[in-house]
């Protein structure tokens, strides 16, 4: 039987030291599920990171992705806010609308993702280049040109 990571109750609880993580890992995925299409292909392979990470966060010799960055973002932000709910106000924006826990903690993720997907975008692994798509870089060969002709012309 496939084990399911979701666990939706967490959002009912307060937030403390017990279920920070899990409250975490489950906002991480929402969010990540959530900005597949937006961002594309990018994105979707930083979820399908977070899911093997999430899955396999007990095994000892598992190595975490850089995925796994945006959970500890998350539980670093919910660990401020111990004793709040994630559906408590913390702030009202500029048109008065109210701006939750939960909503502070994904802007916190989002600014982190596009940060993670725009190096991602820029920049090109060295493992990944292979001799065809290398930038080829031509050295200019000084060679020693005979003028003789030229100069019989414009002498004459």
């Amino acid at each position: 039987m496939k084990k399911r990571i979701e666990n939706y109750d967490v959002f009912k609880e307060t937030i403390s030291e017990n279920n920070v993580l899990a409250m975490a890992e489950q906002l991480t995925m929402y969010e990540t599920r959530f900005l597949i299409c937006y961002m594309g292909s990018s994105i979707q392979k930083i979820y399908a990171d977070l899911c093997v990470d999430i899955k396999r966060k007990n095994d000892i010799n598992h190595t975490y992705s850089d995925s796994y960055d945006l959970v500890q973002e998350c539980a670093l932000f919910l660990c401020n806010h111990y004793g709040k709910r994630l559906n408590d106000v913390l702030a009202y924006d500029k048109k008065d609308k109210a701006i939750t826990v939960k909503i502070a903690c994904i802007r916190a993720m989002s600014k982190l993702i596009t940060r993670k997907t725009s190096d991602y975008l820029r920049f090109v692994s060295l493992e990944a280049l292979t001799p065809v798509s290398e930038p080829s870089c031509e050295l200019e060969v000084d060679v020693a040109k005979d003028y003789t002709v030229y100069d019989s012309i414009v002498e004459s």
